[in-house]
Formats: structure tokens, sequence, C-alpha cells
């Protein structure tokens, strides 16, 4: 029964950190997105119209504006790299299933 009690803590132990990440709603500990940051679209260096596209490629820290109608947004894509986006972790409206995929952070060598 202690050992029992013992691997339950343990676990316990464990898991809490990783639950807690997991329910962040994908930000750091200092509150800073996975995914990058909003950005003004005026220094966007493009534009993409989401009803026309369901994957975008981005440069890693790249800031590009999303459009869809009469409603748009810029993100600044210098999070975490090499992974897939779906607009809907940071767009601020519904823009559809659209997933944007980050190149590598060329300062990263792994």
């Amino acid at each position: 029964m202690i050992k029992t009690f013992a691997r339950t803590l343990t676990l316990a132990a464990i898991a809490a950190p990783l639950i807690a990440f997991a329910n962040d709603g994908g930000n750091f500990r200092n509150g800073a997105s996975f995914y990058g940051q909003p950005a003004d679209g005026k220094v966007a260096t493009r534009t993409v119209d989401v009803t026309t596209t369901r994957v975008v490629r981005v440069n890693y820290g790249e800031t590009v504006k999303f459009v869809k109608g009469a409603e748009q947004f810029a993100w600044t894509f210098n999070g975490m790299d090499n992974r897939g986006v779906p607009l809907t972790k940071i767009a601020p409206h519904d823009f559809a299933s659209t997933v944007v995929y980050v190149d590598q952070d060329p300062l990263n060598r792994n």
C-alpha cells in the first residue's frame, strides 16, 4: 500500500508540469505565444487571402497579413519553428481551417 501511494505521488509530480504545459493555451510561462506575436499589417511582407488557400508556408520571423473578406490580422511567426500553426490558434476571428507551416529558425542548427 505504501509503494502504491509512493508511485501515485511520483506520477503526479511528473505529470503536473506536463499537464500545466498542455493546458496553458499555447503560451510559454512568461506569457509569450508558442507561435509568435500579433503585428501591424503595415509591416507585413505579404498578404494571404484565407478564402483561397488552406496551407501557407512562411519563413521563421516573417510577418504575414491574413484577410478573410473585411476581416484581417497580421502575425509575426517568431515563436517555435518547424511546425504547423492552425490559424484558429492565433486569429482573432474564425479564419477557417488554414494551417501555416513555419520554416526552421536559421539560428537553430539542430
